[in-house]
């Protein structure tokens, strides 16, 4: 399917150098087998800059990291919310020598169990208002083993809880409205977000590995939602929890890159 649609795009017809130069402000070797994709959250990029470890930065359409980890290299990029830069995103990367990809993002948990400052792991995503998990897309469990002890550890180490289940992706915030909560609670989905689905599926038709792990920065069902008031308790386990992602992201591609 993505070999089909890749011969009907002009925008993939170019080379390797001129599509790393323009989109990411790169050279091809800049592009390392494993990539992680920053979803919807530009901080998180900024925050990646500042560290040690980034070995270079570069801007395009989209803003670029290559990230040192012990004697390997990892590729960060800065994709928006929602599905249309992650998808051409991924499309782009088949011109290079990009082989895994994790995505980072935020999510709205649709549980009560779930906290602000948890970390979900979506073993599988769907689209909203799908009418059963026939349609849902499965990250990688090879890609995920190498990497699930390491983030065990650091939610024990930090005080959250890890949870693994299916996550619902939305095309807008703004979508969420009780019809949207009712299917949820009826579906069993674990959260929300905006990305993941189309990540998984771009992933799969492209024949890359792919996981993923989304911080959990509102929970709705608890009427903790961007536009209530959040207990300064679970701001600060939140914030905790962002301001240690860049050295997980660090950890991860450490642990990648020995397999």
């Amino acid at each position: 399917m993505l070999e089909v649609l890749v011969k009907m795009s002009v925008v993939m017809d170019y080379g390797s150098d001129k599509l790393a130069r323009v989109f990411f402000g790169c050279m091809p070797e800049d592009m390392k087998e494993t990539v992680f994709l920053t979803l919807g959250i530009h901080w998180l990029f900024k925050k990646m800059g500042r560290q040690k470890f980034v070995v270079k930065r570069s801007r395009g359409w989209w803003d670029l990291a290559v990230i040192k980890c012990d004697g390997s290299y990892a590729t960060v990029i800065a994709a928006g919310a929602g599905s249309s830069e992650v998808v051409d995103i991924v499309r782009l990367l088949t011109k290079f020598s990009c082989e895994k990809i994790v995505g980072i993002g935020l999510a709205g948990a649709l549980k009560r169990e779930v906290q602000i400052g948890d970390i979900i792991v979506p073993v599988q995503a769907i689209q909203a208002y799908a009418k059963n998990m026939n349609a849902a897309v499965k990250h990688s469990e090879e890609l995920y083993s190498i990497y699930k002890n390491l983030l065990k550890d650091f939610c024990i180490k930090n005080g959250v809880s890890l949870h693994e289940g299916t996550i619902c992706t939305i095309d807008a915030i703004t979508s969420e409205n009780s019809k949207f909560y009712a299917y949820a609670e009826r579906m069993n989905f674990l959260g929300v977000d905006m990305e993941i689905f189309h990540l998984y599926r771009e992933a799969k038709r492209a024949g890359f590995k792919a996981s993923s792990l989304h911080i959990v920065s509102d929970n709705p069902i608890l009427h903790k939602s961007f536009v209530d008031d959040i207990p300064k308790h679970d701001i600060f386990r939140k914030n905790k929890i962002y301001r240690k992602t860049p050295t997980l992201i660090r950890n991860i591609a450490t642990l990648l890159s020995t397999r």
